[in-house]
């Protein structure tokens, strides 16, 4: 069976001249979808993002295939 839905934490660290990216999700279908937001959203702008942020991905089109347009952030530090 597959998850309708699930949520992942994206964390960005900087130190000195790096950056650190760390992932954390609860189901593999989480893990799917963070690496569709890093690759589609942070990655982009990655300067931009220098906190953390929790997502949730909904499976809006029923297809059991995550799509970037069905990640949203719910919560970020700043």
């Amino acid at each position: 069976m597959t998850s309708k839905v699930d949520y992942f934490v994206v964390q960005i660290y900087l130190t000195g001249s790096r950056t650190i990216l760390s992932v954390q999700t609860v189901r593999h279908t989480g893990t799917y979808a963070s690496g569709i937001y890093f690759a589609g959203i942070v990655y982009l702008n990655l300067v931009a993002y220098t906190h953390g942020y929790v997502c949730k991905w909904t499976d809006l089109r029923n297809d059991g295939m995550q799509q970037s347009n069905e990640i949203s952030v719910i919560a970020s530090r700043i």
